[in-house]
């Protein structure tokens, strides 16, 4: 299941870096979200779960993980793609975990055990890790580029 996440969010970011350099944002994310619903409606048909009967209070975090997460979240990842490589927004998207545990931790008093930390702590690491070797590539990149170009 996670190769195959993988391969589904690779092939999202490279297309959405493709038709955001074209689309702007709004639409882009409207068609992207309505997708998934489409997709989800009919995975929950076809796996016969329920769509009803729901407590107002898990109604209230439907609409939180629809508005927080997805709206704020993931639609900046749909605005930002347009600038910044596909690479890169994927790699930022591997902070996404540690800090839902993180905000589990301060808002419900989750716990967090020591494997968790630990994992968290290297996917800090590797992202700030790759961050820092694509800004370095980016400055080698730019200083070429100006060696090459001809004087004015």
């Amino acid at each position: 299941m996670a190769l195959v996440s993988c391969l589904f969010v690779t092939a999202y970011m490279m297309i959405g870096q493709y038709v955001r350099k074209r689309a702007d944002v709004v639409p882009y994310t409207f068609i992207v979200y309505l997708a998934s619903t489409v997709v989800l409606f009919f995975y929950v048909l076809f796996a016969g779960e329920a769509f009803y009967p729901y407590s107002a209070r898990n109604w209230i975090c439907f609409l939180l993980l629809a508005v927080l997460p997805t709206l704020a979240g993931h639609s900046v990842f749909s605005w930002v793609i347009k600038w910044i490589s596909a690479s890169v927004v994927s790699v930022a998207i591997l902070f996404e975990p540690v800090g839902a545990a993180i905000l589990a931790y301060l808002l419900f008093g989750e716990k967090i055990s020591w494997f968790q930390a630990i994992g968290g702590i290297i996917i800090l690491l590797s992202i700030a890790y790759f961050l820092a070797r694509d800004h370095a590539e980016n400055r080698r990149a730019v200083r070429l580029n100006e060696k090459s170009e001809p004087a004015r």
